[in-house]
């Protein structure tokens, strides 16, 4: 029961395990009460069903009237990242002109720093080129470290947590012929989680061009933006400043895709969840061959005993009975849920074959890139070439942000960034005509 989330698990475990258990099924009552508005909204076919589609652009941003600076405790430093040295010193100097204390923080730091007591600002200088996965979960670290610094001081200030991309001071919007390294686009995640979680805090990202003349007109155009309330998002370059829109538009308003009838699409995250319904989809639109890639194993037949159960208590029941007497709740519930798995990537296959689609199944670790390559070498083998790929595979571990341990950090980061880089890696040499990724 350790294991179960919320009160309507635990119910639906102890009813299933004692079905005659009259007083669990009335605690349990409150819970379904809870649930009842959920299920109405469920009942709305036109609400259920209203999709709308955002294109992201950016624009020229001028500001209407002058902005309201942030009140940051003079006597509360703020912290510079130093990744880009030469950036840091001149943002450094600008800060300290502005009346701000400043302390640089250094790769090497991280494992030495004392907690604080205050922080005015966390400013993380993404490097132009040098930005690698360790950069990424160092700056997720440093701000689970300040976080209660930063918090502190917006009690009775102003704070701010900001992040600085290096896409060309467009977040890449006008294209990445001017940007360093892509993976910098990701603090910009960083800064807006915190800001939902955080709204005492001004938490904004910025992206930086690449044109300025020097290090410190870059920092002569970025630092005093970091003391101003603004854009969550914010480009700047040598031209001005860039916000980051969003446009509604048809969702038919689109060029027709590429792709054909018997086109091969890679499809990770398997059959289940949202990635299914993508896929079920696709297969109604295109007739395709679909490569689908999941983390379970393609499910047999189910046993005689099993396969016309439906109910919980029965399944669990079945189980024990079946088994070899050592059974616990926990292993119950964990075979149940295996079970309830292999039901859904069954019956989705079905549905998907159904729709008019060839599925091939493969159960592989994505990040694995090496089983990422055997498996498209044997789809060329009995499938063709690869025409698209949608990127649906990640891990749920969500967490406040400082409550995530790096494991978690790790499982979900690797499972979408290094599931993605297995699969181009493995199509490197494909003509592909769409790619779609699930964030």
């Amino acid at each position: 029961m350790g294991e179960l989330r919320t009160l309507n698990d635990v119910a639906r475990y102890l009813t299933a395990e004692n079905p005659a258990a009259a007083p669990v099924q009335a605690e349990a009552a409150p819970v379904q009460a809870e649930a009842t508005p959920a299920a109405e909204d469920a009942a709305a076919p036109e609400k259920a069903k209203t999709v709308e589609r955002w294109v992201v652009s950016s624009a020229p941003y001028v500001r209407e009237a002058a902005a309201a600076g942030l009140d940051i405790p003079k006597d509360a430093p703020i912290w510079v990242t130093q990744d880009d040295v030469e950036l840091a010193e001149a943002v450094e100097r600008e800060l300290n002109e502005l009346g701000h204390s400043v302390k640089l923080i250094a790769p090497s730091d991280m494992g030495m720093l004392q907690r604080p007591g205050k922080i005015g600002g966390l400013l993380i200088l993404a490097p132009l080129h040098d930005v690698d996965d360790a950069f990424l979960q160092r700056s997720f670290e440093l701000l689970q470290f300040a976080a209660p610094a930063l918090r502190g001081v917006a009690k009775t200030h102003d704070s701010f947590f900001a992040t600085v991309s290096r896409l060309g001071g467009r977040f890449g919007l006008a294209g990445m012929e001017d940007a360093g390294n892509p993976l910098s686009g990701g603090l910009a995640g960083l800064s807006k989680t915190a800001s939902h979680e955080w709204p005492e805090v001004t938490c904004r990202a910025f992206d930086l061009g690449n044109g300025f003349s020097d290090a410190q007109a870059a920092a002569r155009a970025l630092a005093p933006e970091v003391l101003l309330q603004g854009p969550r998002e914010l480009g700047i370059t040598e031209d001005g400043q860039y916000q980051v829109s969003l446009t509604p538009q048809a969702l038919n308003g689109g060029a027709p895709s590429k792709l054909e009838a018997g086109d091969v699409v890679l499809v990770t995250g398997g059959a289940r969840g949202v990635t299914a319904e993508a896929a079920l989809a696709l297969a109604e639109a295109f007739k395709p061959t679909l490569v689908l890639l999941g983390r379970s194993p393609k499910p047999g037949p189910e046993p005689g005993w099993l396969a016309n159960l439906s109910d919980e208590g029965e399944i669990k029941r079945k189980l024990a009975a079946n088994g070899n007497g050592n059974a616990t709740p926990k292993s119950l519930q964990a075979e149940y849920q295996k079970i309830c798995a292999q039901r859904e990537i069954r019956g989705n296959l079905k549905r998907i074959e159904a729709a008019g689609a060839r599925v091939l199944y493969y159960a592989v670790d994505i990040r694995d890139a090496a089983a990422v390559r055997k498996v498209v070498e044997e789809v060329r083998k009995t499938a063709g070439a690869v025409a698209g790929v949608l990127h649906g595979a990640g891990v749920l571990a969500d967490k406040l942000i400082e409550d995530k341990t790096p494991e978690q950090f790790n499982e979900v980061y690797s499972t979408k960034v290094d599931g993605l880089r297995a699969v181009l890696s493995a199509l490197a040499n494909d003509a592909l005509k769409a790619i779609a990724l699930f964030s």
